[in-house]
C-alpha cells in the first residue's frame, strides 16, 4: 500500500478553504486536466459532478501527498453519490499520471443538468454560502 496518494479535484475541493475544512490542511497542488470527462451542474446542488464523455476535458487541481485518513475524510465529504476511482490526469507539463478522483455514480445520472459547471461562477455567487451552510467559517473570517 502506498504511503501517500494523489487526488484530482474539479469542484468545491479546488477551493483551499474547503479542502482545509475537510482534512485540516491544504496539500501541495498543481493545475491538471482530465481528458475523457465532462463536468456538469447537478439539479438541486451548487456543486458539480464529472461523467465520462469521449470528447470532454475537465480542468482542476491535482493534490499530492494525501494520507489514507485524509482520503477517508474526503470520501465522507463526497458521499455515496460519487465513486472514488483511479483516473489518468495530465499535469501542467503534459505528463500523465494516475490519481484518485470522484466520479458521479451511475445511479445518480438523473441529477445531471447537462449544463457545464463553472468554478469562477461558483466562487463569485455560491462559495461563501456553501461554506456557511456546512458550518465552516466564511472566507473573510479565518
Amino acid at each position: 500500500m502506498p504511503s501517500s496518494y494523489d487526488l484530482f479535484c474539479y469542484g468545491t475541493l479546488c477551493f483551499p478553504e474547503i479542502m482545509y475544512s475537510v482534512i485540516g490542511r491544504v496539500p501541495d497542488m498543481v493545475e491538471a486536466r482530465l481528458p475523457g470527462f465532462i463536468c456538469y451542474e447537478l439539479h438541486g446542488a451548487s456543486y458539480p459532478a464529472i461523467v465520462p464523455e469521449r470528447q470532454g476535458s475537465v480542468n482542476g487541481l491535482l493534490y499530492t501527498g494525501l494520507g489514507v485518513k485524509e482520503l477517508r475524510c474526503i470520501d465522507k465529504y463526497e458521499g455515496k453519490q460519487y465513486l472514488r476511482a483511479q483516473i489518468d490526469v495530465m499535469d501542467g507539463e503534459g505528463k500523465t499520471q494516475t490519481a484518485w478522483g470522484y466520479i458521479l455514480a451511475p445511479g445518480q445520472y438523473h441529477r445531471l443538468k447537462k449544463q457545464p459547471w463553472c468554478r469562477h461562477k461558483f466562487a463569485k455567487y455560491e462559495l461563501d454560502k456553501y461554506i456557511i451552510r456546512h458550518g465552516w467559517r466564511s472566507r473573510g473570517h479565518r
